[in-house]
């Protein structure tokens, strides 16, 4: 696939001001996230078409501005596949939300569940739904920090993106058919959303640790909080990935241990011995005195504490995901953009709950498939 490989700034600059306006542009990322806090970005492809593609090698790249300025353009579209990995590192790499706003960006990924198919289909099984072409994807696991590149890796990098536009606009014309256009452009402005670009909140990361509520005992619930707080401020500041520093597992033995020392830290499960080992005086010193961990909520009430009240939430639940899966198939929507079985209980929680009822079943598109009748279904 003939490619431009650009590896300085004026390049990239006179490539990007040279796209034909108003052509929709494909955008993909190549990188490596194996060590670092943030994904390292190794590769940027943009593309229109089978001639005018190019491979942006991001290490010798020191003004970003074009690439800001062209995700920020509302005029012109950017078609991308499962934006929601790519779009996070090309923001941080354009300085952050508040220097880089993306606008206009539309998920192929996405497209597919509103044309009937899975919203979660791969790029291969996209490519080939569409036009019947298989893609080689033999280099998906290749170092793509490496330079030079080889060719294989070139030519793979340049098909991801070269028939992104085309695809694109055949899975506009099926949704304009099925009456779905305008409830993809809507689920699209996801893009626009700043929580998708927002930094982690360390004190809230306990949040994940699988287990915590089933755990009993102040300290062993204190320790977790604080370990989990250390572990996100340290890994950020030390750009190392989280599970580097501390996996959750380890996490979870060390936060019950009625005794440590430096010996039993190394026998800690998936742990990095080096990493475990300088960082060794910080977890000990958590261990014994978690008094910083962040403040823990009330423990969730249980809403279901009788057999009656969990036969009638499953009824209710099921209901409500009849009613997703019959409209989406209906409109040839993957049921799961429609709503998750997440959303149904959640909602069947507040109602059983008498709490005014929210979620995003009833708001924009969704709330123009599903009422009347969920309400309906909630209230009696």
């Amino acid at each position: 696939m003939p490619h431009i490989w650009i590896d300085n700034d004026i390049v990239l600059k006179d490539f990007i001001a040279s796209l034909p306006a108003g052509q929709p542009v494909a955008l993909d990322t190549e990188f490596d996230w194996t060590r670092t806090y943030y994904p390292r970005l190794a590769l940027l492809q943009i593309g229109i078409d089978k001639e005018n593609c190019a491979l942006v090698d991001p290490f010798a790249i020191t003004d970003w501005a074009p690439l800001r300025d062209l995700l920020s353009d509302a005029s012109r579209v950017k078609v991308v596949f499962s934006g929601r990995n790519d779009l996070p590192i090309l923001v941080r790499t354009c300085g952050g939300f508040a220097n880089c706003r993306p606008a206009a960006v539309h998920d192929l990924q996405l497209a597919m569940g509103f044309c009937g198919h899975s919203a979660n289909a791969s790029l291969k099984t996209t490519i080939e739904t569409i036009f019947g072409i298989v893609l080689d994807k033999s280099e998906t696991r290749s170092d793509w920090t490496q330079r030079p590149l080889s060719e294989e890796q070139l030519a793979y990098a340049a098909d991801d993106v070269v028939l992104l536009p085309e695809a694109l606009q055949r899975l506009n014309d099926r949704m304009r058919e099925n009456g779905n256009l305008d409830f993809f452009l809507e689920e699209t402005t996801f893009f626009e959303d700043p929580e998708l670009y927002a930094e982690t909140d360390a004190s809230q990361t306990w949040r994940r640790i699988g287990g915590y509520w089933r755990i009993r005992g102040e300290l062993p619930r204190m320790r977790i909080r604080a370990l989990a707080q250390w572990r996100e401020e340290t890994a950020h500041a030390n750009d190392l990935s989280r599970n580097r520093l501390l996996h959750d597992e380890a996490l979870l033995r060390l936060a019950l241990a009625n005794t440590i020392t430096p010996n039993d830290l190394m026998r800690l499960p998936r742990i990095h011995r080096p990493t475990v080992k300088r960082f060794q005086n910080d977890l000990l010193a958590l261990w014994k005195a978690p008094d910083g961990a962040p403040p823990e909520p009330p423990e969730p009430r249980n809403p279901l504490s009788t057999p009656a009240k969990k036969q009638r939430f499953a009824e209710l639940a099921a209901r409500v995901m009849g009613l997703i899966r019959q409209r989406a198939e209906t409109r040839h929507i993957d049921n799961t953009l429609l709503g998750t079985r997440h959303d149904a209980e959640s909602l069947v929680l507040q109602a059983l709950q008498k709490l005014p009822l929210d979620g995003r079943l009833l708001h924009g598109w969704r709330a123009t498939l599903l009422q009347p009748t969920i309400n309906d279904i909630l209230e009696k």
